[in-house]
């Protein structure tokens, strides 16, 4: 199970552990892995309609009220 490296600790392999800890979710580019971050994980009202890219969901993705 991916882990943080252990401060003062983890001699020789603390980017290596450090790598696959932040692997878990994000891609080997820096970007988040897609559903890395869900609706769950956010908080009420945290994200607004004016804050999501016309594009980025259609009527599959968007659930209805």
């Amino acid at each position: 199970m991916a882990r943080l490296p252990i401060v003062n600790g983890d001699d020789g392999t603390w980017g290596d552990i450090l790598n696959d800890y932040l692997l878990q979710a994000h891609k080997s580019d820096g970007l988040l892995k897609d559903n890395a971050v869900t609706s769950s994980a956010l908080a009420p009202n945290s994200v607004t309609n004016a804050a999501i890219a016309s594009d980025a969901a259609g009527p599959p993705d968007v659930p209805h009220r």
